[in-house]
Formats: C-alpha cells, structure tokens, sequence
C-alpha cells in the first residue's frame, strides 16, 4: 500500500517529560524583501471565528520545550517547563486555523487545523533542531547532504535587506521521509495545499526537505535571484512502485499556514530532483482533491470517547490521529473515494472499523463512529477555587496518574476530565496552578470509584515555591518559574534565564555581575561595572543613555539548592524617554 501522509486536523492528548537548558543559535526572520519572488497562497477559509486552544511541544527526542514562542491568530503564549500552552479566544479562519512555533535553534515548527468552535482544540508540534550539516563558503558550487537528501548551491547569497552576502555560510538542513511515521508531527502546519490553479486538496508526501542558510554572524540568508538550488530528495522503496515520474514541488507559505505548488521534479535513480529559488520546506507531492469530514467516537449509549486514536484508510492512503477530550475529530479526507475508520485506545486495543463514503468534492459530511468495544475511560470531576473561595478563572489542573500528567485549562473552576488510560488506576494525583494569584493547590490518593474520581474542591492558596512579581508603572504581572537556567563563571558573574508560566507568555532575563549580597544600581552592560541587568517582555525596553535609577537589593546568594532573593525598585526610560516606576521581587531555587 502507498504510504499517504495526509494528516489530521484530530484533537490531542499530552504526556510530560523532562526539559533542560541549552545554548542555540539565534533567530533573525528574513523580511519580505529578502525572499525571492514566490506565489503565495490566496485560498478562501472562510470568515474568522474565535476558538480555544491548548497544546503541548516537543523536540525530536520527545523531550517538552520550554519558552517556545506560540502563536493563533492574534494570540502569543510561551509554552511552559512542560511544553504546555494555552491560548484562549484566539481570532482564526473558520475553515484553517495555523499555529505557529519559535524557538532560537530550532526550525519554525506549525500545525494547520480545521478548528472547533465548541471544545478546546488539541495541538501537539515537534521541533527540529537547526543542525548545521555543512559549512561552506560564497561563490562556490557546492553540494551538501544529509541522510541521503541533498542541496546543490551555486555560491550566490543575500543578507536580511537583500544585500550580496560573502563569507562563510553555515547550512542547515532537515529530510524528512514520506514514509516515516514521525513526519506528521515533524512537518509544518498539514499536508493541505493550493495547487497552481488555485484549488485547494491533500497531498500525498513523497518526502520533503527544509534548508536553512546563516552567515558569519549567524545572521539568516537567502539564496540570491539567479543562484537557484538544486535539491534531492531520496523516495522510500516502499514508494517507489507508485511514484510518478515528476511531481509537482510544494513549498510550505509560512504567512498562510499551507502548501503552495511551484514548480516540479523529476525522478532520478530513486530520488526526486527539482530546482528551487528559494528556501523554505519543500514537498514531493501527489494532488488530490479534498472533502471535509467531521464526527465523534461514542459508545452505544451516545458516551464519547475522548483521546482514541483514529486511523482513515483508503486505496491509496493511511494515516492516524486523535480525538479531543469531547470525542471529536474533524479533518480533509481524498474525495471520490471510500473511506474505512478504525479507532483504537491507548492501549492499542481495536475498538471498531467502519466504512463510510465515497465524498463527494468540496462538501461537508458527518460522521458517529460507534465502538462495538469499551475501554477504560477515567472520568475526574470537581471545584477548583482560589483562597477566597471563588472559582479560578485562568488556570491549570494536572492529573498525575503514575508517572503521566496531563494538563487542562480552567476557566471557570468547575473540572470534568475525560482520560482514556489502559488500567483504572485506584487512585490519582492532581496539582492546581492559579495563575492571578500565582498559588497552588494539591490533593494525593484521590481514589478511583469504578471509572470516577471526585477530587471535590481543591483551594489553591500555597504559594509557588518559585515566583517573580513584576509591576510596571502600577500594573502588575505574576510569574510561576517553570524553568530557570542559572549559570555562574569563575568571574562572580551569573545569569538567570527565567521562563515565566503566565497567561500572556512573559519572561525575564536577570544578569549579575557579582555574588556578593547588598545593594546595587541597574546598569547597561555588567560586564564593565558592578550592577545588575534585566529584560523582559512585560516591560518597556530600558534606554541607558538616561541613566536609570533602580537600586537592586540582593538580599542574599544561595548555596545550589537554596533559594535566591532580590528585588530592583526604582525608576527606568524607555526608548522614547518616558519614565517607568519599576517594583519587582523575585524568589527562585538557585539549580547550578
């Protein structure tokens, strides 16, 4: 069977991991004019709509990312020490809505969905990391590979404002194989596409490849007018039978969240070949047009089955995907053909296969999926308030069930979860974070009642053991520290990367120049002179050429382990010479 990579617009479930701290390259998006020329997408997705969203980011190795930038629409979080993210009344397009990821050293990560209006939409990104796989120099034919996939360059460069760039140029380059299931999760937005006669449909991947170019000061590049790329792209043996002997080429919009055709390869001694005028990811792919199916999973009582994994099958393709936590799913499928569901639980028992369809082009279709077969759904239900007793508003619950968490949104205080787990365990976990009130609540050994778990109501009023409250001009921002990168050097310098756990994805950059506690002023470059220096996206930028005055108090500095005290009281300027009142107190566990 072909292996068809088209990928759902499916809601997700999470599992946690572990993240840690690592020095990357820095970003520096390529404006506009940088770019060469390229058709960009102008497909009709309908009027905007509001919708809630909540997910989780990972790296290649499955570990969650930390402070990766996410964007909906005009929404922007910053995913905490879990990954985990959640952006609410995001403004997005009815029929595609486009999640996008940032990450210094990382490839732009995205996911492309048709979004729900009435539950809360599930994402889940792996990003690639920028591994630089050659370094080579300008105006020099050169090739350079990975994995078998391959980029001929002909040595002609431009900078950020599309000036002639020479020196050396470090490449980074990603393939990614049609038939590896991992692809999915890895690409950019889904495999749905506008074709060169602007209709839109599904692909079916061959293979794709993204390249990145960075110059000496590790500023992005492009690949000037005129310089085209040659780029290979391996096809899987299992796809060779059936691939075609040129495909259209497909180049991920980033400004629309989908695949646009441009240009085309040839088949090659078992590798597609195409040239290309400029880097973004590039696709191998087959066109077919779309249909538009949504649905639920239920049992034959109309119960939901919320994170079930749901495979679609036809002639020519197969892939998988998950349901959210109301049972739903929604997605494009191949038009004019028959369609075979199957849905499985976590534990990869077979719940049912149903056949459905053919759909007809362009057209909206419904389906119940029926399971003929129970599994074990966890239903976790009560009240989370604050200290005053009123419902939390902007919040996390985490069910912990052994070694697995998974994170929900609160938005009104009232908590009806639905986990699919492979044994009922007798008893769960559950922490509360109140974001206003940077406060925490938790609660051990809730037992499992049949398939329930009443937690009752849980008051988050013990405050985070690690905590920063930034106020600016009399507007105060709460942080939870959810990862703190801490480093010292021989010099008595440290630095503190703070990743705050706010509803509006703030963060904080402390850096000292000395351990010793007192008193000290806020200064521009610590490296010069005795002070301190912070930035943070909660506060306007400080402009040093009006000297500011902030005393920062150190009260002390800790052993690893211990925590460490500080606040920075006083008056800064911004860029345009308005003052700001600065107050902020900071208590973190000092980790290196």
């Amino acid at each position: 069977m072909k292996n068809f990579k088209l990928i759902f617009a499916l809601l997700i479930g999470f599992t946690v991991v572990l993240t840690s701290c690592k020095k990357e390259k820095p970003e520096d998006d390529m404006p506009t004019e940088a770019v060469n020329e390229a058709a960009s997408g102008s497909l009709n997705l309908g009027s905007k709509v509001t919708a809630d969203f909540h997910g989780e980011i990972r790296d290649e190795n499955g570990q969650a990312l930390s402070d990766v930038t996410v964007t909906i629409g005009d929404k922007t979080e910053t995913t905490d020490a879990n990954g985990i993210f959640s952006i609410l009344d995001a403004s997005v397009d009815e029929e595609l809505a486009y999640v996008q990821a940032e990450k210094t050293g990382y490839f732009s990560g995205s996911r492309s969905l048709i979004p729900s209006q009435s539950s809360t939409n599930a994402i889940k990104i792996t990003m690639l990391e920028l591994e630089v796989v050659g370094i080579i120099s300008s105006n020099k034919n050169v090739t350079v590979s990975t994995n078998g996939a391959a980029v001929d360059l002909k040595g002609q460069y431009v900078d950020a404002v599309g000036n002639l760039y020479s020196g050396q140029v470090e490449v980074a380059m990603k393939f990614l194989p049609g038939s590896d299931p991992n692809t999915g999760s890895q690409m950019p937005g889904m495999l749905y596409a506008q074709n060169s006669n602007g209709e839109s449909g599904a692909l079916e991947t061959y293979g794709m490849i993204a390249v990145e170019l960075f110059g000496n000061s590790g500023q992005k590049l492009q690949i000037a007018a005129g310089s085209d790329a040659t780029i290979h792209v391996p096809v899987d043996a299992s796809q060779l039978a059936n691939a075609p002997a040129t495909i259209p080429l497909w180049y991920f919009d980033a400004a629309v969240g989908y695949w646009v055709e441009e240009g085309e390869a040839t088949l090659e001694n078992d590798e597609y070949v195409g040239v290309v005028d400029h880097f973004s990811f590039w696709n191998c792919d087959a066109f077919t047009v779309d249909a538009h199916v949504c649905g639920s999973v239920e049992d034959a009582a109309g119960n939901t089955f919320p994170n079930a994994q749901v495979t679609i099958i036809t002639a020519n393709a197969t892939t998988t995907g998950t349901t959210g936590s109301d049972g739903s799913f929604c997605t494009y499928v191949p038009a004019n053909q028959t369609i075979t569901f199957e849905v499985s639980d976590e534990c990869g028992n077979q719940l049912m296969t149903q056949t459905v369809g053919p759909y007809s082009v362009n057209t909206m279709n419904t389906e119940v999926l029926v399971a003929s077969q129970t599994t074990n759904s966890l239903v976790v239900t009560g009240t989370v308030n604050d200290c005053q007793s009123n419902p939390i508003t902007n919040g996390v619950i985490e069910v912990i069930i052994g070694s697995n968490s998974y994170f929900y949104p609160i938005s009104n205080g009232t908590v009806n979860v639905i986990l699919l787990n492979c044994v009922l365990p007798a008893s769960i976990d559950v922490v509360v974070t109140d974001y206003a009130t940077l406060t925490q609540g938790q609660i051990s050994n809730v037992p499992v009642i049949g398939n329930n778990a009443n937690i009752g109501t849980i008051m988050a009023c013990t405050p985070s053991a690690e905590y920063i409250t930034l106020t600016v001009d009399g507007n105060t921002n709460n942080f939870i520290v959810s990862m703190d990168c801490y480093q010292t050097d021989t010099t008595g310098q440290f630095f503190i990367n703070i990743d705050g756990d706010t509803p509006t994805g703030d963060y904080i950059y402390i850096t000292g120049s000395t351990i010793t506690p007192g008193t000290y002023s806020l200064v521009q470059d610590v490296q010069s002179m005795t002070g301190f220096s912070f930035f943070t996206n909660a506060a306007s930028n400080v402009d040093f050429t009006i000297a500011p005055t902030v005393a920062v108090n150190m009260v002390n500095y800790p052993q690893v382990g211990s925590y460490l005290d500080l606040t920075m009281v006083g008056t800064y300027y911004d860029a345009s010479s308005m003052p700001h009142t600065l107050n902020m107190d900071v208590h973190i566990l000092r980790d290196m």
